[in-house]
């Protein structure tokens, strides 16, 4: 509501500018205080007394407003109207040079002053465009996660042979070989994640009675060199004879995951070159090791002048040839292997399959002459 703020008609001008300078403050402390609500409450109807509303008050030059903000419009506007009544009958009771005269009375609202609902209306719109986005990210990582297999065959014209699930810290420790020739561990999952390997290995190669595999990677770090071991052990497990070369010159360590020595390899044939080949023999009857030796000069100088001689050689007697290929990134000569091993397993982590980084993998596997076998998914998360 809204109350005019005049002198009464006997006052005196000069005196009056100093009384009603110091009246102000006080009538509007006065107007806001509780006391001026329990005087006023009586006249309000008492369906429209609880709970009371918070009553404000605001002086500018000769005008004085009051107002009422609560959950109510009715009990808002009789409010703000019931204390500007007992405001002009106590003031008009006590005299003096100020006297207060009602405007305009107030009305019920028709729209509510708070919450201001533009400025919500469009926080929310930012925060659910925000939450969309995020959420949009998190369902094509769900769905990636689910539709992994349809993906890769769809997009990359290939399949997953399998996924090997992340080693237990006590696995880390022992070389790959140790699983299969420990009888405690053979139904261990991570066996029979490399059988499936093997399985889906075989059917793809059932026309190759002698096949050279490179197992291969697009980055180090993704586990290649395991899955050619794990590979190695579980064609050997069934009777295969299987011989596991080690073509990494950079980083070898297939020997070291097969349990056996360094001994004379790739890059002793480079260095000599010897016509013959000193294979390592590992747990398994059936399952020997090509050592990387000790490499002499440019690592794809060694693996060029060797590896087609060494293939050529081992690939009789139905032998299967698994090679651990350097990585596709920063390693030159492992264009050569994969085009001298044609079959080649593509290595992945968990964490990295994403269909661009694939594609990119996939498609220096073709550059190179290479015939994709499918993918292995390394590092994969144990389910419970």
């Amino acid at each position: 509501s809204t109350l005019v703020l005049d002198l009464a008609d006997d006052t005196d001008a000069d005196l009056s500018i100093q009384q009603i300078s110091f009246l102000l403050p006080a009538l509007q402390e006065w107007a806001q205080s509780e006391s001026l609500r329990d005087a006023t409450e009586p006249g309000i109807p008492e369906e429209l007394r609880r709970p009371r509303p918070a009553i404000g008050s605001e002086i500018d030059t000769s005008v004085l407003r009051i107002t009422a903000t609560g959950v109510s419009p009715a009990a808002v506007a009789a409010w703000a109207n019931g204390v500007s009544e007992e405001l002009i009958v106590e003031r008009s009771a006590e005299g003096g040079p100020l006297e207060l005269i009602l405007l305009d009375p107030a009305n019920e609202p028709r729209s509510p002053v708070s919450p201001n609902q533009r400025p919500i209306l469009l926080a929310s719109m930012v925060v659910a465009l925000i939450a969309a986005v995020f959420a949009a990210l998190a369902a094509d990582r769900i769905l990636q996660a689910f539709d992994t297999r349809h993906a890769v065959r769809e997009r990359l014209g290939t399949t997953i042979l399998g996924e090997i699930p992340k080693f237990t810290r006590s696995a880390r420790k022992f070389p790959i070989i140790s699983l299969f020739t420990d009888r405690e561990a053979q139904s261990n999952e991570v066996i029979s994640a490399f059988e499936t390997v093997r399985i889906n290995a075989e059917f793809r190669l059932m026309d190759r009675s002698d096949p050279a595999i490179s197992v291969i990677s697009l980055d180090r770090h993704a586990g290649k060199t395991t899955v050619a071991a794990g590979l190695s052990c579980a064609l050997s497990k069934v009777g295969r004879h299987v011989v596991a070369v080690e073509a990494d010159l950079r980083r070898p360590t297939l020997a070291e995951q097969l349990g056996t020595g360094r001994g004379h390899g790739l890059g002793d044939l480079a260095a000599s070159g010897s016509d013959g080949i000193s294979l390592q023999s590992t747990g398994y009857s059936s399952l020997e090791v090509l050592t990387a030796g000790l490499p002499v000069g440019r690592a794809a100088d060694v693996i060029g002048s060797t590896l087609p001689r060494v293939l050529n050689e081992l690939a009789t007697d139905g032998r299967t040839i698994v090679v651990d290929a350097p990585p596709l990134r920063g390693a030159p000569e492992s264009s050569i292997v994969v085009a001298q091993t044609h079959h080649v397993i593509l290595v992945v982590n968990n964490d990295q399959t994403d269909l661009d980084t694939l594609s990119d993998a996939v498609a220096r596997i073709n550059e190179a002459g290479g015939v994709l076998l499918g993918i292995v998914i390394n590092r994969v998360p144990r389910r419970k």
